[in-house]
């Protein structure tokens, strides 16, 4: 599938704002982002486990960790703009950040994989696209999946959004994965739903 628009969506939020703000990412301030790395490890002992932040942007995932004095076996956060990757390692020199596509470069097993707003731009098919990062997250993963995404339009402004149900995925990926399905909405990221995705 041709993502080209994916990223020039953020070339051209990079261009605008630069690396100092967060809605170079497509994200609004800081608040929000920490709510959302706070739901998505919560009741989750990350210390001693290797970590895949797929779509890592700046860091920010592994800025929250070390702020909370979470301690992975590894951390290896990964993001298919070259831009953001050097960002990331700028903003968190003692972090491991590269440039890839999961779907397209040999990955090894980790833990567990995070991937926060990553699938929130749309470009032609993307469900089909969205479903495969799923499988392939799936695959890496030794425990489990954990997937932030848009939901719900009422709650944005319009724009190049990408939204799933989170119900139709739940049964879609619990049909045909050995897997145990977990959604999460949480009342302060309205339009916004959690998906945990535990290997059995």
């Amino acid at each position: 599938m041709d993502i080209s628009y994916i990223k020039e969506f953020y070339d051209f939020h990079l261009k605008k704002y630069g690396s100092d703000d967060n809605r170079a990412m497509g994200w609004f301030d800081e608040e929000e982002i920490n709510i959302r790395f706070e739901i998505i490890t919560k009741g989750v002992d990350l210390n001693h486990s290797s970590i895949l932040d797929v779509g890592c942007g700046f860091g920010g995932l592994y800025t929250y960790l070390i702020a909370e004095n979470i301690k992975p076996s590894k951390y290896l956060g990964v993001d298919i703009m070259p831009k953001m990757i050097e960002i990331a390692n700028q903003k968190c020199p003692t972090g491991t950040f590269q440039v890839k596509d999961i779907l397209k470069d040999p990955m090894e097993p980790f833990d567990y994989l995070f991937c926060i707003g990553t699938l929130n731009i749309t470009t032609d098919d993307f469900s089909t696209y969205f479903l495969k990062m799923i499988d392939k997250m799936i695959e890496i993963a030794n425990k489990a999946v954990a997937i932030n995404f848009l939901s719900d339009k009422e709650y944005l402004m319009k724009g190049p959004y990408h939204f799933e149900n989170p119900q139709r995925l739940k049964k879609l990926v619990e049909q045909k994965h050995d897997v145990k399905v977990v959604i999460i909405n949480d009342e302060r990221m309205l339009g916004e739903s959690f998906l945990f995705i535990y290997k059995n």
